[in-house]
């Protein structure tokens, strides 16, 4: 049997030219979104940790215990496939929070500004989207620690959330005061020694 003949016998894979294509195209846009949540996210954690900082005192032990308890509840969720939309019931219920109200909080612009760039591809809905879903990820896990083991009462919560979000807003708005993301990390890195968390 010539190898042309032999090629020709192959088993197909099953898809055409065209589908393995629009898998491609899909997987490469499920990419960027996650990518577009990740930077999100981090801009989430690196305030948290900022504030936790500046506003209510945290110094080295208790943000590296705060660091270490955030990243085994995310864990706990990846492996346990873990309900989001439970969850955040679970957090609101419990902290007297609404994380619909929280998310409402944080202008349009500055979810867009929050998710970074991403090519021409992804559309405003998209970040809106990707940003959602580092912010219910942030909202969970980091209220959740905050209150079942710091012990955070609503009130602190409240004023934690806040504090959060007028961060965010300088984040966005005063780009002239070179106030940044990095600059938040390195400024908690410097004053307690402890790395800004990353996980997503």
């Amino acid at each position: 049997m010539s190898n042309a003949l032999a090629r020709k016998k192959r088993a197909s894979i099953g898809f055409t030219k065209k589908e393995t294509e629009e898998i491609r195209e899909f997987d490469a846009e499920r990419k960027r979104l996650n990518d577009l949540s990740r930077c999100a996210y981090e801009s989430l954690v690196a305030t948290s940790f900022y504030i936790l900082r500046i506003r209510f005192g945290f110094g080295k032990t208790r943000l590296q215990r705060f660091k270490t308890d955030v990243a085994v509840v995310y864990q706990e969720y990846r492996k346990d496939q873990i309900d989001m939309h439970k969850f955040i019931v679970q957090v609101d219920r419990d902290c007297k929070t609404d994380a619909n109200d929280s998310v409402n909080g944080v202008p349009v612009a500055h979810k867009l500004y929050l998710t970074g760039t991403g090519g021409k591809q992804i559309t405003n809905m998209q970040r809106i989207v990707a940003f959602k879903k580092a912010y219910a990820l942030w909202y969970t896990t980091h209220l959740y620690v905050l209150h079942t083991i710091f012990k955070f009462s609503n009130k602190q919560i409240s004023e934690y959330l806040e504090a959060v979000t007028d961060m965010l807003d300088t984040l966005c708005r005063y780009k002239q005061f070179s106030v940044t993301v990095p600059m938040l990390i390195e400024t908690v890195l410097e004053e307690t020694g402890v790395e800004v968390c990353r996980c997503m």
